[in-house]
Parts: structure tokens; sequence; C-alpha cells
């Protein structure tokens, strides 16, 4: 049997997701419309898909990529606004700018989301890492008008997740060493990855919650589902060693690497794989 480092690597990531981008965005530019419910999306106000709902209409159970004419049911007084993506990008960057401001390693995993790394960032600033997670908090929205919610923790997995729970402008920590504790009770969904498609396989095999998952022995991993389910579950325990890839940090090239799990120094197998 390999072995697999299951030990997670003590750091301080910090996940940045902008409080209904969209909406919070046509709110900064037209005040009029805050306090308001308010529908990004289109290409009209009763056809087509919401692309962005504000807190005030999410409060009817309207949510993204729900068809605008079951929205304007559920809410007639919301307002359609169709969007400029243009101005939305550049509000990425303006976000992006802040950021970068205290460490160049920040990863834009979307337009409206980020993780930042901030190894030596408490020496360099004096500050924890919590202070300095709400300094960025507080400065994006003092800087640009729009909220951001925030989760910090020892990895990206955890830290996305963190950042979902607790909405809008509020900053989650969790501990070091807390990871799996704070995932346990929250359904499979909430792992990143875990959509339409997987959520319903875990659920044949009777998993309803990350907990489900974290306890399983390796064995029964590989047994139910092969070595394609061992980067879930080490999500699930909590594990995540992955890097914050900024800008400076992206690849020049491309390489694809297969490993033996099972070390091996046939010629033959060897051969019969570069094949």
């Amino acid at each position: 049997m390999f072995k697999l480092n299951l030990s997670q690597n003590k750091r301080f990531i910090l996940h940045l997701d902008a409080d209904a981008f969209f909406a919070t965005v046509e709110q900064v530019l037209n005040p009029s419309l805050r306090g308001k419910p308010l529908l990004v999306g289109g290409p009209t106000s009763t056809r087509g898909i919401v692309s962005a709902a504000s807190y005030e209409a999410k409060a009817y159970g309207i949510y993204s990529g729900m068809p605008m004419y079951l929205a304007r049911q559920k809410c007639p007084k919301a307002i359609v606004v169709h969007g400029n993506f243009d101005v939305y990008r550049e509000f990425s960057k303006r976000m992006y700018q802040i950021f970068i401001g205290y460490t160049p390693e920040v990863e834009m995993a979307s337009i409206d989301e980020a993780y930042i790394d901030l190894a030596g960032c408490e020496l360099l600033y004096k500050q924890s890492a919590e202070d300095l997670s709400r300094n960025i908090l507080n400065k994006t929205h003092q800087k640009l008008g729009i909220s951001v919610s925030g989760g910090l923790a020892s990895n990206k997995t955890v830290a996305k997740v963190a950042s979902s729970t607790n909405k809008p402008h509020k900053l989650t920590i969790i501990p070091y060493g807390k990871e799996m504790k704070f995932l346990a009770p929250l359904r499979l969904k909430a792992i990143p990855g875990v959509g339409h498609k997987t959520l319903p396989l875990l659920e044949a095999h009777g998993f309803k919650t990350i907990g489900d998952i974290a306890k399983l022995k390796m064995d029964d991993v590989l047994d139910k589902f092969g070595i394609q389910g061992i980067p879930l579950w080490k999500k699930c325990m909590g594990i995540d060693n992955s890097p914050v890839i900024s800008v400076a940090s992206l690849p020049k090239s491309i390489s694809k690497e297969h490993t033996f799990y099972e070390s091996t120094f046939d010629k033959k197998i060897c051969l019969d794989y570069l094949r």
C-alpha cells in the first residue's frame, strides 16, 4: 500500500468573496438602488436568468441561476438591470490592486473571489493574520463601496467554505487543527468541486455530511471510489496543501506527470507506461 501525506501545513490562507458582486456594484453606481430588491440578468425583465441578486432580493428566495420569470413571480417589485460586465471587470481589477498592496501572493479565482497567502505579513505589518484579514475587508469596502466576506484558515478549501458560511461582510476564522471539526457537520455540497454530478453519487452511498466522508479509512475510499476519491477524502478531512498561485508564479510551460503509487523497478512496466 502506498503512503499518503495526511498532515496539514500550518498556514494563513485568506479567501475573499465579494457579496452579491454584480448587484452590489450596480448599487454603488446608482445609490438609488440601495436597499431595494435588485436583479442583474436578462435579456429582459421576464426572460433569461438571474446573474446576481441583491440581498434584498435574496430575502424572497431568489438566487443566481434562477429563471428571471420565476424571480419576478417571487418578487414582482424587483428592479431588473441587464448588467455591465466591463464595469464589473474594472471593479475586480481594483479589488486585486488592493489585495496586492498587502502581498504579491494573490490568486484571483474568479472575477469576484481571491485567495491570499498571508505568509510573512504578520512580521512585515506587525499585525496578526486575523487583524490583517479584517483590514483587507474593511479597506475594500472603504475604497470601492462593496462588501466582501472572508474565510481565514490553514488552506484554500477550508478558507473558501468558511467565507460562504457567514455573509455578508463577515470574517470567519478556522483555527489550525480545527479544520475537520468545522467541516464535519456541513452538507457535502459545501465542499468545492462537489456539484450536481458528484453529489448524487456520494448520496447513493449513504453519505450526507462532509464528516461522513472524513471518517472513512483509506481502504474504504479506494474500495468505493478508487484513487480518484483520495483528493475529495483529504479535503473532507480539512487537508489541502495546494499553493496560492499568484500571477508572478504562473507557469511558463505546461507538463504532465504520472506517479507510480507503488514504486517499481520493472523496466517492462515502465516502458509500457512510457509508450
